[in-house]
């Protein structure tokens, strides 16, 4: 190794695992080339007449949505079918559902099945959060069948910010398409 790679290491062994989390690990990878059979998704780049798209005055229909951060984020409950006519958030089982015990449960059930798809076991509004949106997330799609190979979806605009408003922190994550972590495997000890 020459000397600024090992100062580069050495650095990089004395970042948190927040600030770990946060780096791509792809960064160094060249791009890929255009290839045909190439099935991979990639979020298209926001161009400014997509600008737009982000502004909850055009997508809102239940006048709940708050602006997000990405274009697959920026949708209305309203536009996904569903039992009602209101927003989805003011029905009485998504106020039933976000109940700090209800996600406590949740989460100490995840726990306990041995997925481990948060930083630490504490109850707390991050922890909260992730609970609800994964509480939230089953129930909006209970019975209905999720295309192979992805199994995540975002949830509607409107849903993301109220969950926010209930348990608020500092920063948030936003969505991220990948696998459920329920089919994660389990750490081993």
């Amino acid at each position: 190794m020459s000397g600024d790679d090992e100062s580069h290491y050495s650095a990089m062994l004395e970042l948190s695992a927040d600030e770990i989390k946060k780096m791509d690990p792809f960064r160094d990878d060249p791009s890929p080339l255009p290839d045909v059979g190439n099935e991979l998704e990639v979020p298209a780049p926001i161009f400014r007449e997509d600008e737009s798209k982000l502004d909850p005055t055009v997508y809102c229909l239940c006048g709940h949505c708050r602006r997000m951060e990405t274009l697959e984020e920026s949708f209305c409950c309203l536009s996904k079918k569903h039992d009602s006519a209101d927003c989805i958030t003011a029905d009485v089982m998504f106020d039933k559902l976000l109940d700090p015990m209800v996600l406590e449960i949740n989460l100490r059930s995840v726990w306990a099945a041995g997925v481990e798809d948060t930083e630490d076991n504490g109850i707390h509004n991050v922890n909260l959060r992730y609970s609800a949106y994964r509480t939230i997330y089953i129930w909006m799609n209970r019975g209905k069948k999720t295309k192979s190979g992805r199994r995540r979806y975002p949830l509607p605009s409107c849903v993301v910010s109220h969950v926010r408003r209930k348990y608020p922190s500092l920063s948030y994550t936003g969505f991220l398409a990948s696998k459920s972590p329920v089919y994660k495997k389990k750490k081993k000890f």
